[in-house]
């Protein structure tokens, strides 16, 4: 699985600190986000493999950035894989709305003509050839619906550097997660998926990231 998938078997590291006085103002920096994500595996008896990936990140103040979705298709030959077809959409923060209920009970996404790039790759004896690689811009339609299932987990990651290591700084820096397990439902037409489209699929997370900065006479 990708990305925030894998988190859901993290456990709890935890690791506490104390704050060194010292004599200046710290500055501090909070960030907190919505994460939205979901994979399809699918089989094809023409393909060595097909899969969807679909990635949401929402900041606090609200912005929703389409990260790194993606569908990729492997095809083979003699065993080896001999062309890879892959439609990305990478970083893009408009042309779509995204929905979320909180706390993690779910989201929506949907979105129709949303700027992508359809990339082909031929193999060589199981390696890219890069000069058999050709892209081009395409377009595609993206609905996407996420919901919460079973218990959240919260998983925390703390820092602390300074004196005696770092004598003329302070750094904290922390990290809290709270991952829900998720089924996601992407109706005909997502990436090119026509009927029946790409249906349910259990492999799928929703969760928060919240973190924090806060340095004393840091450069």
């Amino acid at each position: 699985m990708k990305r925030f998938l894998t988190a859901l078997a993290l456990g709890a590291a935890i690791s506490l600190f104390w704050v060194s006085p010292v004599n200046a103002a710290p500055t501090g920096v909070q960030q907190s986000s919505f994460i939205a994500e979901a994979f399809w595996g699918i089989t094809d008896t023409d393909a060595l493999r097909h899969s969807v990936d679909v990635g949401v990140f929402q900041s606090q103040s609200g912005t929703a950035v389409l990260n790194a979705a993606d569908t990729t298709t492997e095809f083979e030959t003699n065993g080896d894989i001999a062309r890879t077809d892959v439609t990305r959409i990478e970083d893009v923060s408009s042309g779509f709305t995204f929905t979320r209920q909180q706390p993690l009970k779910g989201a929506t996404l949907s979105g129709t003509n949303i700027p992508a790039t359809h990339c082909i790759t031929l193999y060589e004896f199981g390696e890219p050839d890069r000069e058999g690689r050709e892209c081009t811009d395409t377009y595609v339609d993206l609905s996407v619906k996420w919901v919460g299932v079973g218990e959240t987990s919260r998983d925390v990651f703390t820092f602390h550097l300074g004196p005696p290591v770092v004598p003329e700084a302070v750094l904290n820096e922390y990290e809290i997660k709270f991952l829900r397990q998720a089924t996601a439902t992407a109706q005909p037409g997502t990436f090119g998926y026509e009927n029946p489209g790409l249906g349910t699929t259990d492999q799928a997370v929703l969760g928060t990231d919240r973190n924090g900065l806060i340095c004393v006479t840091c450069s």
